[in-house]
Parts: C-alpha cells; sequence; structure tokens
C-alpha cells in the first residue's frame, strides 16, 4: 500500500530560528529516509521552499506500519518535526 506522511515544523519561522541541535536532527532525519529510500520502500520527497512542510511519499504493508515508519523518523522522535500519515492513492505517476 502506499503512504504519504507530511512533516511538519514544531513552530511558526522553524527556518528563520532553527538551532544546531535541531539541525543536527534533521540531519538524522535525511538520513533515515534516504536508507528508506535507496532500499526501495521510499518512492518521493520533497519540502517547500519556504519550509511549511515536507511530504515522504513510500509503501508499507498497511496503516500500523506505515505509522510506526513516520514515528521513527529521529525528527518525529525528538519533537523537531509533527508527522501526519495518510493513505495514498496515485492516480498519475
Amino acid at each position: 500500500m502506499t503512504f504519504i506522511y507530511v512533516v511538519r515544523p514544531g513552530r511558526e519561522r522553524f527556518r528563520e530560528t532553527v538551532s544546531d541541535a535541531e539541525m543536527e536532527v534533521i540531519g538524522e532525519h535525511f538520513m533515515y529516509i534516504k536508507r528508506a529510500f535507496d532500499a526501495g520502500q521510499v518512492k518521493m520527497v520533497g519540502r517547500c521552499e519556504d519550509a511549511a512542510f515536507g511530504l515522504v511519499i513510500f509503501d508499507a504493508a498497511n496503516i500500523n506500519a506505515a505509522e510506526g515508519f513516520a514515528g521513527n523518523d529521529p525528527a518525529v522522535v525528538a519533537g523537531v518535526f509533527s508527522a501526519e500519515v495518510r493513505e495514498f492513492r496515485v492516480v498519475l505517476g
């Protein structure tokens, strides 16, 4: 099944106020997603240029597995980002 998770920063003006510690966690977040991409689980990743949110399109066996994948993202675990998971139907692509 295909899912998306939307990640959002934990506060307004995040891009202008991000700390070094948060940037380190964001690096861990990127590597977490990159490993899943390299393994074929993640299909596409991107973010808004204003850093309002990011989007991960990925495969998982069911909603519980999808929520587990998003919930184990280091930036979500650390509270730097929140994650919202939804089942997603690709119509064109």
